[in-house]
């Protein structure tokens, strides 16, 4: 499964940002969550300069991306080859809204995952759909009150 981000100017209050302190960051966490059968892999491009951003939100986005990736690994991380990659690459000339920017960070989750499975891939960007990847995990949104 493969989770892109693109960003320009994103967030408030902005200051800038070294280009793979995000990623960094969010590597930790995930690794301290999933110590072993978790191998994370950097892939940054380094022609990528200082850019501005919420430091917090950037954190957090990725960070809910690469867990969701990590839920999905949970059958690979058990036998121990499961892979989250992070891929920086830099985007030029590219236009959000109504807006141009001339450089744009590219940011790639991805992982070697199951996929998203054919029943929800239409949906999948709708509120409140999500796969569930075990049958231990309870979907509590989709449950009918005990009478």
């Amino acid at each position: 499964m493969k989770s892109r981000i693109r960003w320009a100017e994103f967030g408030v209050p902005r200051s800038w940002r070294k280009r793979d302190e995000v990623c960094e960051r969010v590597r930790s966490l995930i690794l301290a969550e999933f110590p072993r059968g978790l191998r994370v892999v950097r892939d940054y491009d380094i022609s990528i300069p200082e850019f501005r951003g919420d430091r917090e939100q950037l954190i957090q986005t990725v960070l809910n991306i690469a867990h969701n990736a990590c839920q999905a690994l949970v059958e690979r991380i058990a036998v121990g080859d499961a892979e989250l990659t992070f891929r920086t690459r830099v985007n030029r000339q590219i236009t959000f809204g109504k807006q141009r920017y001339r450089l744009a960070l590219e940011l790639h989750v991805i992982d070697n995952g199951p996929g998203v499975p054919d029943s929800i891939k239409d949906r999948i960007f709708y509120p409140l759909v999500k796969p569930l990847y075990s049958s231990t995990t309870i979907d509590r949104s989709r449950q009918r009150p005990s009478p």
